[in-house]
């Protein structure tokens, strides 16, 4: 345990633990009536136990064992299992110079990415009929359901994801590698049936 910036610091997830710090109080006049403030107490230090604390995470504690997709790298940053009260998952993704994920959806979840390095390429839809390129300083919006790959067109260079996913437990459900095949087979079959119908 540390003193840093007024705070106790301890090894795993940084908690804040509030101390006796002094609040700085404005200057006024002596007929001037005093303001109040709500989230102050009558000693006029911060109650501290009304929220739940700030939670800071550093990288040596990001963990690789949650769910993966061939291909890439995901690190969990900001979950449950690290004891902190979130709606949300955090963490890292990182795919390495020349490959490409399997195709994947994220079940219910939303996900927001923020490119942090290198560039990447997104392939989704249907039957993987769509294609875009992010590159770092970009945001990334994946729609819930969707199956999506991505891929890393650099022979040198990796490239970094910062994710948040909109559900506390990460779902991942990795397709098989023929997905897209076999959508546009089974779309030609039902177009040709159409077709056959019709005449």
């Amino acid at each position: 345990m540390v003193p840093v910036c007024g705070f106790w610091l301890s090894a795993g997830p940084i908690t804040a633990t509030p101390t006796s710090l002094p609040i700085a109080k404005a200057a006024r006049s002596p007929t001037s009536r005093p303001r109040r403030n709500p989230i102050y107490e009558l000693n006029e230090s911060v109650p501290m136990s009304r929220y739940q604390p700030v939670r800071i995470v550093p990288p040596a504690l990001f963990d690789g064992g949650t769910v993966q997709t061939p291909g890439s790298q995901r690190r969990s940053a900001i979950t449950t299992d690290k004891g902190i009260a979130t709606t949300l998952w955090g963490g890292i993704f990182i795919v390495e110079p020349g490959a490409e994920t399997g195709i994947h959806h994220h079940g219910k979840q939303e996900t927001i990415a923020y490119v942090l390095e290198g560039e990447c390429s997104v392939r989704w839809g249907e039957s993987g009929e769509y294609c875009a390129d992010a590159r770092a300083g970009d945001f990334i919006h994946v729609p819930a359901w969707l199956p999506h790959m991505e891929i890393n067109r650099s022979a040198e260079h990796r490239f970094v994801w910062v994710v948040v996913r909109s559900t506390a437990e990460p779902i991942v459900i990795n397709l098989p590698d023929n997905y897209w095949e076999r959508q546009l087979d089974a779309s030609a079959f039902t177009n040709a049936g159409e077709l056959v119908a019709k005449t």
